[in-house]
């Protein structure tokens, strides 16, 4: 039986406690401390459909117990070819709303925190290829990634400077090595409210490793061990 649980320690590295969960699976299993609230995400689907009416944002009480979920559908292309291995979301939360993405597709979903949808934004992302055929789960993983690389896969959300998402996506390549910083792929601004920030090139210098919330953005442009490059730009938005 499959079994797992948050393990608490404090600042001083000492354990305080351990909460096991007795359903869903643990995965993706990230962790979000605001201000005012802690949420885990956790998967809990009928495996007869993993895609619709899916348990995916679950709030935590002060004993880190499950006291709310919020459930999710998957975009239609997802049961279409089955893609149970892009099942993870990318998402961020200003407190008040979800901002998500799947990588299967270019659209940022916007929810309130009671699990209502308010909006899907189509992002302008004219080299956006998206998956259109199955793959077995079953083959090897070096397979298995060398046919998702040649998709396009959005793989970045983040709000910053509180009233922006900044999204990105990889380019979808036919032949590339497995690791790569070239794949730099390219991005899109938009505000909380749907509203398209115009902007000039959009493709990546490097891959995207974060982006703090006052807008610094930091790359990986060269991954090669004995000389890696990291590139810092600051991004500016003059909206008119």
């Amino acid at each position: 039986m499959l079994k797992f649980s948050t393990i608490v320690f404090d600042l001083n590295n000492n354990f305080v406690k351990e909460y096991k969960y007795k359903t869903g699976f643990p995965f993706p299993g990230e962790l979000f401390l605001g201000r005012s609230y802690k949420i885990i995400t956790l998967l809990h689907f009928d495996v007869s459909n993993r895609y619709k009416n899916v348990g995916y944002f679950h709030f935590l009480n002060n004993e880190f117990g499950i006291e709310k979920s919020i459930k999710i559908d998957y975009p239609e292309i997802y049961s279409r070819y089955d893609l149970l291995n892009l099942i993870m979301a990318v998402w961020d939360t200003n407190e008040f709303h979800f901002f998500l993405t799947f990588p299967a597709e270019n659209k940022i979903y916007k929810y309130d925190m009671f699990g209502e949808l308010l909006h899907i934004w189509r992002l302008n992302s004219k080299y956006f290829i998206e998956v259109d055929q199955k793959i077995d789960r079953a083959v090897n993983p070096i397979k298995k990634l060398k046919f998702f690389s040649s998709y396009s896969l959005s793989n970045f959300l983040k709000i910053f400077k509180k009233n922006y998402i900044f999204y990105g996506y990889s380019k979808a390549l036919k032949k590339q090595k497995l690791l790569d910083s070239k794949n730099s792929g390219y991005y899109n601004i938009i505000t909380t409210n749907g509203q398209r920030i115009n902007l000039g090139s959009t493709k990546l210098a490097g891959k995207i490793i974060d982006l703090t919330d006052e807008g610094v953005l930091y790359l990986l442009i060269n991954d090669n061990p004995n000389n890696p490059v990291i590139g810092v730009y600051k991004i500016e938005i003059h909206e008119n």
